[in-house]
């Protein structure tokens, strides 16, 4: 009998030395798990700050071709109101022509 609970203390033994390296295991690994967490967490901060970035520059870019597009449309009004002023000025010279000519008559 004794030598059965030997047998029993010696099995206990090693399956407690077992359950020490499969602990020691699973500290080793949750450290791992934390270190790629934290790995993980920095990129995701970077991504983060660098489509900020994008998104600034690209505001920006958008922000530039709107203010460039409003300047060109009033550049062509400004034009097409000279235009249409000179027409006006063609036209009232040509009628005063008109005249002169139909009292000439």
């Amino acid at each position: 009998m004794e030598e059965k609970i030997l047998q029993l203390l010696v099995g206990l033994t090693a399956d407690v030395r077992d359950m020490k390296t499969d602990i020691g295991d699973l500290k080793s690994d949750v450290g791992t798990l934390k270190s790629d967490v934290g790995t993980l967490k920095s990129g995701l901060e970077n991504l983060h700050t660098e489509m900020n970035t994008r998104f600034d520059r690209v505001d920006n870019l958008l922000q530039g071709i709107g203010g460039q597009f409003e300047h060109q449309t009033e550049q062509r009004l400004e034009h097409d109101e000279r235009v249409a002023d000179e027409f006006l000025v063609i036209k009232s010279r040509i009628f005063d022509l008109e005249n002169k000519v139909n009292r000439a008559h």
